[in-house]
């Protein structure tokens, strides 16, 4: 894996990290223009592309399968992210299957005594890309976001070889502190920032084949709390989290460095909108799943009520912190069910009653 020192910003690979707004990083055709750039056939981003920020979400995108176009490390985090660093490269070595670059910024890289520069550093100003022809066709599929990946399985996802990599040696871009915040616009990371192939997404079916409780959230748009739910998910117990149209990508940098890299450990995927006739509900349904709505409503019943736990394939449906769920999606719901409160507080962030929600309803 060569190490390319930043003399300037203009290498193509570095444009995911600040000249795409987070929906155009989502749209491959967004992305044609940037392959051909790059010297990739157009469609071999056409599966999008997304950030991850920190060692923790990294690794866990990488065992998840998840294939790496560019990596971006600043300096101060230069010694922490090296057994990353260490990993991606004899990941490229052994099977290509990096994109196109790795951003290390402004240290120099030790060798493993410490000390001397790796033989594979390359001092010089970073350019164009590589013109190696691509393998032609589309990138090929990764999987699914989420496999029930384990600490032994991530472990051994990160070591094993994968094949037929659309990309070819992964650079490591190294850049200063000054040239980071120029580039990204950030003050602060909080670690690596890695470019990677967005993973296909299970269909519904999939997703529900196996599954006993999942969450559903209807129209949550705070990247925060969808990161706190998919970690508390993957925490407690939960199969699967379901998205209706209206929520925000869990795959967005703050998202998933909120979740720990949870994002890619629980399977997840998006449903149809809830409360329209032959919706997401109705799928739930048909699935042989009971639905449950957290919300404020007469008649509620508290989410600790021996009847929800009893069920064997629970579905729990949350909303956003303005309005939470729509009247239609608590009407069409099985049940409705409440946290209770003391010192007349009427409701927690969505955040923290799914933590609660989840851990009352488990499967046992």
């Amino acid at each position: 894996m060569p190490v390319i020192r930043l003399q300037n910003l203009e290498d193509p690979r570095l444009r995911v990290f600040s000249s795409y707004t987070d929906g155009q990083l989502r749209d491959g055709r967004q992305m044609v223009g940037l392959a051909r750039d790059v010297g990739l056939a157009p469609e071999a981003l056409a599966a999008g592309v997304f950030v991850a920020e920190s060692r923790n979400v990294i690794e866990r995108a990488m065992a998840a399968g998840c294939v790496p176009f560019a990596l971006l490390v600043e300096e101060c985090w230069e010694a922490a992210a090296a057994p990353l660093l260490q990993r991606l490269a004899q990941g490229c070595e052994g099977e290509a299957a990096s994109s196109g670059a790795v951003v290390v910024a402004g240290a120099p890289v030790a060798s493993n005594g410490g000390g001397a520069k790796s033989a594979s550093v390359v001092e010089a100003e970073a350019g164009p890309a590589p013109g190696a022809e691509a393998s032609g066709g589309a990138a090929p599929g990764v999987g699914a976001i989420g496999g029930n990946v384990g600490p032994g399985a991530g472990a051994r996802a990160l070591s094993a070889p994968r094949t037929g990599s659309p990309f070819g040696d992964l650079p490591m871009f190294v850049a200063t502190r000054a040239q980071v915040e120029e580039l990204t616009g950030f003050q602060r990371t909080r670690g690596p920032l890695a470019a990677f192939l967005r993973p296909a997404l299970l269909p519904l079916e999939d997703l529900l084949a196996r599954a006993r409780r999942v969450a559903v959230l209807e129209g949550v748009t705070n990247y925060t709390n969808i990161g706190a739910i998919f970690r508390s998910a993957a925490a407690l117990g939960v199969d699967a989290v379901l998205l209706d149209p209206t929520c925000h990508d869990p795959l967005y940098r703050r998202a998933a460095r909120v979740s720990m890299g949870t994002v890619f450990q629980v399977p997840w995927g998006r449903i149809s909108a809830l409360g329209q006739e032959g919706g997401g509900l109705a799928q739930l349904a048909a699935a042989g799943f009971q639905t449950v709505a957290l919300a404020l409503a007469d008649g509620a019943i508290p989410i600790s009520d021996e009847r929800l736990k009893g069920v064997e394939r629970l579905a729990l449906v949350l909303g956003n912190e303005e309005h939470g769920l729509a009247p239609a999606t608590i009407a069409a719901c099985d049940h409705t069910a409440i946290i209770p409160m003391a010192h007349g507080v009427d409701s927690l962030n969505v955040a923290a009653a799914s933590a609660v929600a989840f851990w009352e309803t488990r499967a046992c």
